[in-house]
């Protein structure tokens, strides 16, 4: 049962794409709709001009700006949608990618589809390290757009700002708080710690963030890309390996570390 948070942002997504298809002949909303309507954002599958599209409704206009800009810096890649030619302040369109989510074969243990679909995944990973590679010395800080709060923070700083703030948070909640594995974590801080500049000293590009197997789309054998850019941040080799190591925390889902490698 949606929460009345959701039912008002689905009534505003609702009126907001009403007006969109109302301006842009070709776009339509189909019957068949995705399981995860409702999110930090609203989604909605439709048609343009007979090809299967996405709509994605944005509350908050730095998240879809973010989004946008990430689409286009990755397009080069052919792991994410193309973006369709259609304006508005709230929603994005763009190409439906056929198939299903990586967690939903994941759920059907087909063991030698998943080991081809992670080595294909270790390969798109590998074109993301170059795809969009970027140098502060020039002073190019705007590839991300810019936001508030810890958005901003998260989304725009550079990856030693990124790396100093996020230990130092680190270490004090693990120095005031009684956590769970704080061993474990004390060591894993001091191991990132010591090495800081090492792990720094690694080229900077755009990284995907929100990296997990239900952003990843499959179609049978074959990766067909990744869905859900918005938190798409500065980062390098070592950092996005982290964010892939971070699919295997769920306990009912190690396997995946075994596949990966």
């Amino acid at each position: 049962m949606p929460e009345e948070w959701q039912i008002q942002q689905q009534k505003r997504a609702e009126t907001t794409l009403s007006r969109l298809i109302e301006a842009n002949p070709g776009l339509s909303v189909n019957k068949d709709q995705p399981d995860w309507l409702f999110g930090t954002n609203f989604v909605t599958f439709g048609m343009f001009h007979n090809q299967p599209v996405v709509f994605k409704y944005f509350d908050w206009h730095p998240r879809k700006e973010q989004e946008e800009k990430a689409l286009r810096l990755l397009s080069t890649t052919g792991l994410v949608p193309k973006l369709c030619s259609v304006e508005s302040d709230s929603i994005l369109v763009w190409e439906r990618l056929q198939g299903t989510t990586l967690d939903n074969i994941e759920k059907q243990h087909r063991q030698e589809q998943l080991e081809k679909l992670y080595h294909q995944l270790g390969m798109a990973m590998a074109k993301i390290v170059e795809a969009a590679p970027v140098d502060f010395s020039s002073g190019r800080h705007d590839l991300i757009a810019k936001a508030g709060f810890d958005y901003e923070f998260y989304c725009q700083s550079n990856v030693e700002t990124l790396f100093d703030l996020v230990t130092e948070r680190s270490a004090k909640v693990l120095a005031e708080k009684d956590v769970p594995y704080k061993n474990i974590l004390n060591t894993s801080l001091s191991v990132l710690q010591k090495n800081r500049d090492a792990i720094l000293a690694y080229p900077t590009f755009i990284q995907m963030d929100d990296f997990h197997t239900g952003n990843i789309i499959v179609d049978g054998d074959k990766l067909m890309g990744f869905i859900d850019l918005e938190m798409t941040r500065y980062g390098n080799e070592v950092f996005l390996l982290a964010a892939a190591l971070a699919m295997t925390a769920d306990e009912e889902q190690l396997e995946r570390l075994e596949r990966w490698n």
